[in-house]
């Protein structure tokens, strides 16, 4: 059996963990690669998942995938949330009266949802959403808090 870490799959064999489906080399380690082919995931080895960007070298482990089909390191994304929770707040404060009434009340409803399944506050939710989707996109979060603003609409952060 390999050795398990988050993302890496048990195998019956140290030898012969399975083919990689993207190179189909048969590497020691393999691991279940998001959005790697036609929004379906595959198996691959880290080689793969590097030169795909559907691997964090820093974190040692896979991408997860997320709704928009993109994908991020869930670490990743949260060191670039662990702000300070009043900044999270005067952020979150901040963008709420630069949008219109009905992106507000989606964005309510939203953080009401997520805030309810997670226990975080709703700043820090929001923070986390910013976060996340910068890192999907590889921008830096200042470019997605800009564009909503500028677009007037929440629905990118979703």
């Amino acid at each position: 059996m390999v050795k398990l870490r988050r993302g890496v799959i048990p195998t019956t064999s140290a030898r012969n963990p399975g083919e990689c489906q993207v190179c189909g080399e048969n590497p020691d380690t393999i691991v279940l690669l998001p959005q790697a082919r036609r929004n379906t995931a595959v198996f691959g080895c880290i080689a793969c998942a590097i030169r795909l960007g559907l691997y964090c070298e820093k974190h040692n482990g896979p991408h997860t995938a997320f709704d928009d089909g993109l994908s991020a390191c869930l670490r990743c994304i949260d060191e670039l949330s662990a702000k300070d929770e009043e900044v999270c707040e005067e952020l979150l404060q901040r963008l709420r009266s630069q949008l219109p009434e009905y992106e507000r009340e989606e964005l309510d409803e939203w953080l009401e949802a997520v805030t309810e399944i997670t226990g975080h506050s709703e700043a820090r939710c929001f923070m986390r959403a910013l976060a996340g989707k910068a890192l999907r996109l590889g921008v830096p979060v200042e470019a997605i808090e800009e564009r909503v603003r500028r677009e007037q609409s929440v629905s990118l952060i979703f």
